[in-house]
């Protein structure tokens, strides 16, 4: 039902981009090994960044996400526009023809990069989007650099987060929607996660491909993006292989 209302909102242009997210709960038969699951993460998706943010001894919040929304580095702003999925089965052929996933990726990048010149600065990226490989996925993926013009991190996290990679656009009428439609609380996922050291640089990831654990009960969370030409079974498969990243390790 929310599918159906989110491709609603799309297709009467109420929305340009709307990413809804889907969660799959798992009761174990043991508590998790976290340290033993971000070992084998490491090995499974390099490039990702493995995470784990442990706030009491049987609540823990953890993944691997292969999304940057800014790094800082002595003045020098890095973000990543990140959209358009496909296997690996696919050699990312699908990807680079797809319009669909082009236009949706596109969007990203308009808009990471409008926030930035809002806010007075320069982005420089490349012309045509690249393919990222994180474990069994693919990804479109280009990245937006540019003098931070003297920004702190979080001035900088409150202009880029959330990105249409995983709200929509406009952004405020699209949370608004989630609220909605989203039948749970996102909690941690598709959040920034990372840190900020006090010499004002800054390594900031967007929190998905995560689970939340709290003693043996297991929430999976992955969301796909709705654009225009988007068919239902197409983006329900998209989530299914982004659950698998962390449904696979057990």
């Amino acid at each position: 039902l929310a599918l159906k209302r989110g491709l609603d909102l799309i297709n009467s242009d109420q929305l340009h981009k709307l990413v809804l997210a889907v969660r799959q709960s798992i009761r174990l038969e043991e508590p998790l090994d976290h340290l033993d699951l971000l070992s084998r993460l490491r090995k499974q998706q390099r490039g990702s960044c493995r995470f784990l943010w442990q706030r009491m001894n049987d609540e823990v919040f953890f993944g691997a996400s292969p999304e940057r929304l800014l790094t800082l580095r002595r003045g020098y702003l890095r973000s990543d526009a990140l959209a358009g999925t496909a296997s690996v089965d696919d050699f990312g052929k699908s990807l680079l023809r797809s319009e669909k996933d082009r236009y949706e990726h596109d969007l990203v990048v308009s808009s990471i990069t409008n926030q930035l010149i809002n806010k007075g600065l320069e982005p420089a990226y490349p012309r045509s989007p690249q393919l990222a490989r994180h474990g069994h996925l693919l990804h479109l993926h280009t990245p937006i650099t540019a003098d931070a013009g003297g920004y702190s991190p979080l001035n900088l996290a409150n202009a880029l987060h959330p990105t249409p990679a995983v709200a929509g656009l406009p952004r405020q009428k699209a949370m608004s929607w989630l609220r909605t439609l989203e039948p749970f609380e996102r909690g941690g996922y598709a959040a920034p996660i990372g840190w900020i050291d006090n010499a004002g640089d800054a390594d900031l990831r967007v929190a998905i491909r995560c689970g939340h654990s709290n003693g043996r009960v297991l929430h999976l969370t992955a969301g796909a993006g709705l654009v225009r030409g988007s068919i239902a079974e197409k983006e329900l498969q998209e989530v299914g292989l982004k659950l698998a990243v962390l449904a696979d390790q057990f």
